[in-house]
């Protein structure tokens, strides 16, 4: 078999699908990617038993004797691919399974296997669908996935739970001191569903989406399994399997406390208290005056901090002193567009509330971190949080 195919279309195409490929397996044959046409277009795909990428590229065949596909090892592929300069590649297989690459005077000659070896693809029986914008599915996990769980104890945790019903989806995430609650409202209706995404795969599913540069995806699923579609290329996933918290118990109903603040004032303060912070356990007073905000931390290594930041305050007269860890209140103030946030809170050892002012879709609840008298003394680092959701 020979083919021609465009540079830029297969390097996207073999990029995207690498990222399935493990580098921990036991299994030398999925270090490999498979090349495989059929009529005029070429099927790249990749899988680590748990996330497999498949992106098709169109083709013109030269010659369509002999092997259709070959599988080729990941990483040279994409070195050989990233060095070529021409605008189309040649690549022909023989029947010895060796796959010959050339643009322009350039040739290389890489030992492959057959496509036989590799693990075929499970069928895939739709039981509910649904599209959406990919902006939208961009938005939803650009607002959830820094809060996800790296405890492996509760791999439940390990991911997005997306949640839909009537005319709204819902992404949620918890590491069991953070929550992130992320609605978006449809015109049409949408099926009762909710499954629970593992971090890879959304991860991966939101850079390639940024890279296709793609207008809509269509989300099938099928038990234990979800299939991202957009444009040329698919995404399959299995899904987390766990009791997801009732995350609408947490977050607060009433506050006693609320407070208007300049989010990328309140970000820059932060990430200046984080210098000292990060190495006290991420931990930074915030004193809630009148009219501003005293920021402060301290190591007996390091020195201390002190800042100021100008606030509005909405409800609550009396002053209030909460801790709060330094990296999941920049986490969440990096990814807010909005000008200004709300803080909400009962009192100084509740959950405390974030959400873009004028922006009810978005919800962080964070929870104070406890710090003794003793913690709070220079020479200590001693500090306690108390979990915000749990599966119990």
């Amino acid at each position: 078999m020979k083919i021609t195919v465009d540079r830029s279309h297969f390097y996207l195409a073999i990029q995207s699908v690498s990222k399935a490929v493990s580098n921990r397996t036991t299994l030398k044959v999925m270090e490999n990617i498979c090349l495989e046409v059929r009529d005029d277009t070429l099927m790249c795909r990749a899988n680590d038993m748990e996330l497999g990428i498949t992106c098709q590229c169109p083709v013109q065949q030269d010659d369509t004797s002999g092997p259709s596909g070959v599988l080729i090892k990941a990483t040279t592929l994409q070195d050989v691919v990233a060095t070529l300069k021409s605008d189309t590649i040649g690549i022909a297989i023989d029947d010895l399974f060796t796959c010959t690459i050339e643009s322009g005077e350039t040739s290389f000659r890489l030992l492959g296997l057959p496509v036989s070896e590799y693990p075929a693809r499970d069928p895939f029986r739709v039981e509910s669908s649904f599209s959406m914008d990919a902006a939208i599915l961009l938005d939803l996990i650009k607002h959830t996935l820094f809060s996800v769980s790296v405890d492996e104890t509760k791999s439940y945790l390990n991911g997005i739970q997306f949640q839909a019903s009537a005319n709204e989806c819902r992404a949620v995430s918890t590491d069991g001191v953070r929550l992130s609650v992320k609605s978006v409202a449809f015109d049409e209706p949408m099926p009762d569903c909710h499954f629970i995404v593992p971090t890879k795969a959304v991860t991966e599913l939101s850079k390639i989406i940024n890279v296709m540069k793609v207008d809509t995806v269509q989300v099938h699923l099928s038990q234990p399994k979800v299939l991202f579609q957009f444009g040329s290329t698919e995404l399959v996933s299995r899904l987390l399997h766990g009791r997801f918290p009732d995350y609408k118990q947490v977050i607060p109903s009433e506050s006693f406390y609320e407070f208007k603040i300049p989010r990328n004032t309140l970000l820059l303060a932060v990430e200046r208290a984080n210098i000292i912070a990060s190495h006290a356990n991420f931990w930074a007073k915030f004193d809630f005056k009148d009219s501003h905000i005293d920021i402060s931390t301290n190591n007996a290594k390091m020195g201390n901090y002190v800042d100021q930041v100008a606030m509005t305050r909405h409800v609550g007269e009396s002053a209030l002193s909460v801790t709060f860890n330094t990296k999941s209140m920049m986490d969440v103030l990096k990814i807010m567009d909005q000008q200004d946030i709300i803080i909400r809170m009962k009192s100084a050892t509740s959950p405390c509330l974030i959400q873009p002012f004028g922006d009810p879709s978005y919800n962080y609840v964070l929870v104070p971190i406890r710090v003794s008298d003793y913690a709070v003394n220079p020479g200590s680092e001693s500090v306690n949080a108390v979990p915000v959701a749990s599966s119990e």
